[in-house]
């Protein structure tokens, strides 16, 4: 893996056990805290765009149905 590689914290993949995938590493104890608040403050901001995405075609359909 590259040293430049990033996490993607915006998009949380379901690995199917018939998946085969490749270990590539641990994170390091001293990084688990930081590993746990960077990913969960990003799915909370996908989580909050995703329900304004939401909202707006709701009122997109609103709009047309008039």
């Amino acid at each position: 893996m590259d040293l430049m590689s990033r996490l993607n914290y915006d998009k949380v993949y379901t690995v199917e056990h018939y998946v085969k995938v490749c270990d590539f590493g641990d994170v390091h104890r001293s990084c688990h805290n930081l590993l746990d608040s960077n990913f969960f403050e990003c799915w909370k901001y996908s989580k909050k765009r995703t329900a304004r995405s939401e909202e707006e075609e709701e009122e997109e359909e609103e709009t047309q149905d008039e």
